[in-house]
């Protein structure tokens, strides 16, 4: 995104310099930033369709990562009541704290008409927070 931004910018102050300097004339100074923008926007055009081609694509597979990372976490949730000592606790419940903000952040995007294109809402509805205190509660 960055280099997108230095271009953009780089284009226009070219065009503003031509403009100022009075080496061409308005009409040329139009068209040439006229140009430019059609190519930026066509560019960004392509880029996102195909994004939302790879978002869209694959359901089945990120389904069943998102599943198998859940159920990592539940049973790692799980070994924190246990005697082992196998899993340290902070990491658990970092790891519990990282997968609800990126489940809810998802949820968010996902239904934001502004960018909801760019995620596919049946992975994103599948996705569960994992509330610590009633996984251990259910345990027992």
């Amino acid at each position: 995104m960055g280099i997108l931004s230095i271009l953009l910018v780089s284009i226009v102050l070219g065009a503003v310099l031509l403009y100022i300097t009075e080496y061409f004339d308005l009409s040329f100074f139009l068209t040439y930033l006229s140009v430019c923008f059609i190519i930026i926007g066509s560019f960004a055009s392509v880029v996102s369709l195909c994004l939302i081609g790879i978002t869209h694509s694959g359901t089945p597979a990120q389904l069943k990562e998102y599943e198998i990372q859940y159920e990592s976490l539940v049973r790692r949730v799980e070994t924190l009541d246990s005697d082992y000592e196998d899993v340290s606790k902070s990491d658990v419940i970092e790891d519990v704290a990282d997968w609800n903000i990126d489940v809810e952040n998802s949820k968010y995007w996902a239904y934001n008409p502004w960018t909801n294109w760019f995620f596919n809402k049946k992975v994103v509805d599948s996705l569960q927070t994992i509330d610590i205190d009633s996984v251990l509660e259910n345990k027992n």
